[in-house]
């Protein structure tokens, strides 16, 4: 069975770089070039950040930058407690909510993950780039798939379906008829990109299947045909059951690629998301190396 693995969106000095997010980061996204922190860095960070709040406990953020890299070591019931005394002294503010639910979300304690973060998005919509809408599409769509199995072959978080009609939108490279496109014509809009690409980079979802799918068909919705490709590759070896189908009826309507089969464009896929990989690997023991020199402000931030 498919895991229901949750992806979730957390708030705290990493945020910001979010906002750096383009299409070319999509691209080193989907060919491995995924930065993420090791256990290493988030260790060091939990042993820091909580020494300068207990010499300064009125600073508000570091709470979320704690509760964070505790929720990255696993160490959730920690995390939770953290935000649980930042929401006593400080209320209920726009990232006590979002990081709470982000971490209830994460338990499967959906419904009291879904109160938290709609309230998140009342405090402040236009925040974390928007993310908590898709946030909680994830929520409704783990929920809907685990009460539905066979949702997974149908359609994808975004609500869009698994069917036909996807021919048509690679051959017309994402445009539609009377000057629309098919990604206006299916509701999506470009902070989609930043959103899912964000859960991959800074959350978890480099495991989650459904994520990535829902990130080829919106790549492919726009246009971005080898993206999408890239994108369903990964979603395929993470065990989803329509991915390579989705593949396959991408590479028919691109010329360079159309005579290929899909096990031989996987092949090379596969060998340039490793080369990704091996690159976001030595960014990782490189950060490691600044934090056993002793150079937290500058690796952290703050």
């Amino acid at each position: 069975m498919l895991a229901l693995l949750f992806v979730g969106c957390l708030w705290d000095a990493e945020t910001f770089k979010e906002e750096a997010l383009r299409q070319k980061d999509v691209a080193a996204i989907v060919t491995g070039k995924i930065e993420k922190h090791s256990p290493f860095f988030y260790a060091q960070k939990v042993a820091y950040t909580q020494k300068l709040i207990d010499e300064d406990a009125g600073k508000e953020a570091l709470y979320d930058d704690l509760a964070v890299a505790l929720h990255k070591l696993g160490r959730s019931e920690e995390a939770i407690t953290v935000v649980a005394k930042k929401r006593e002294r400080f209320g209920d503010g726009y990232t006590t909510l979002s990081n709470l639910g982000t971490f209830y979300a994460d338990q499967g304690r959906y419904e009291e993950a879904t109160a938290l973060l709609q309230k998140s998005i009342e405090v402040n919509p236009k925040a974390h780039f928007g993310r908590e809408g898709y946030q909680l599409k994830a929520i409704a769509y783990l929920q809907a798939l685990a009460a539905t199995p066979e949702l997974v072959r149908k359609r994808d978080l975004l609500g869009l379906a698994f069917d036909n009609h996807m021919a048509l939108v690679f051959a017309d490279q994402g445009r539609a008829k009377n000057g629309e496109t098919h990604f206006t014509v299916a509701g999506l809009k470009d902070d989609v990109f930043v959103a899912l690409a964000g859960l991959i980079r800074f959350g978890s979802a480099d495991q989650s299947p459904h994520v990535w799918i829902s990130l080829g068909l919106a790549l492919g919705y726009k246009g971005d045909r080898h993206l999408s490709i890239a994108a369903f590759r990964r979603a395929e070896k993470l065990g989803h059951p329509k991915a390579a189908l989705m593949g396959e009826i991408a590479i028919q309507q691109i010329s360079d690629v159309g005579n290929s089969r899909w096990d031989k464009v996987g092949r090379a896929l596969d060998a340039e998301f490793e080369q990704g990989q091996k690159w976001a690997a030595e960014m990782q023991r490189r950060e490691d190396e600044r934090l056993k020199r002793g150079e937290f402000v500058a690796v952290f931030g703050y």
